[in-house]
């Protein structure tokens, strides 16, 4: 297939530093500037509400390090199980794969953890890294794009990119699903600042996330062509369906709880030592 428009095959390839041993991958560095530019993000956003930087720095670097893990874990297991049966010592490659989905639910259980860890309610300070998320995303998904590594279906489509070379695949115009979640994650960014003008719900920004990226990668997902797939479906396509009940409950837990006041131990007009002294009964606790 071809199309009038469509994008010129290209593929950013790692270099060497000069004199070391040491690479230097394009998918890797714009995943690093994405966890930075989504903490930025969130500790502003976090500021604003008046809750402390430092709280919110400490639940992201939680968040970040437990996702990466479940995140290449999940790619493992439900991606490549066979490659994971014959050398099972992958699991411990956290560099190697890493699922978007895993990355997600990864980050939630490192969001309960941080929780118990510090002893302090999660959903106002994991608001805020919720609300930094589409904008972290638009630069891991570009990170996907410029080396296509989520090859789609043959296209005529005008942002198909020819002559989509994956192996396993016959060279041809396909599209680029990295590119199109890209094009998600602007909108979603869009729409997250300007709805930041008002304080909203503690939750919002986390069910509004879940919501809106459950249903675009549930569709996005009958476009793939090199996942495994499980009854016709992607590890993708149950995975936002497990996003989405967990959007939903978002919003219910949200009606309940979503105006809460922020505890002593995370407001910014406090002295409070941060992290909180461990052994001590804290008032947030009993939140």
């Amino acid at each position: 297939m071809s199309a009038l428009l469509t994008i010129p095959w290209f593929k950013l390839e790692g270099w060497t530093i000069p004199g070391t041993h040491f690479g230097l991958q394009p998918f890797g560095m714009l995943v690093a500037f994405a966890v930075w530019i989504g903490t930025v993000s969130a500790t502003k956003h976090g500021l604003k509400y008046g809750m402390r930087r430092e709280v919110v720095e400490d639940c992201a670097t939680h968040v970040v390090i437990i996702g990466f893990v479940l995140g290449h874990i999940f790619d493992l297991v439900t991606y490549y199980p066979e490659e994971l049966l014959e050398k099972p010592w992958r699991i411990f490659f956290v560099w190697e794969n890493l699922s978007s989905f895993g990355g997600v639910f990864g980050s939630v259980v490192g969001g309960f953890y941080w929780r118990y860890k510090r002893g302090v309610p999660l959903l106002p300070v994991y608001e805020n890294i919720a609300y930094g998320f589409p904008l972290a995303w638009i630069f891991g998904r570009l990170g996907c794009f410029v080396v296509h590594d989520h090859p789609g279906k043959e296209t005529d489509f005008f942002l198909g990119v020819e002559n989509y070379q994956y192996p396993g695949l016959p060279v041809a115009t396909r599209h680029d699903l990295g590119l199109y979640e890209v094009f998600w994650a602007i909108t979603v960014t869009l729409l997250f600042w300007s709805l930041s003008g008002k304080k909203r719900p503690w939750g919002f920004y986390s069910a509004m996330f879940a919501l809106l990226y459950a249903p675009y990668r549930f569709g996005l997902d009958f476009l793939r062509v090199a996942d495994s797939t499980y009854s016709g479906l992607t590890p993708g396509h149950y995975a936002s369906l497990a996003a989405l009940g967990i959007g939903v409950s978002l919003l219910f837990y949200m009606k309940r709880h979503g105006n809460d006041p922020l505890v002593p131990e995370v407001r910014t007009d406090t002295n409070l030592p941060w992290p909180p002294e461990r052994g001590k009964k804290l008032a947030s606790a009993r939140s």
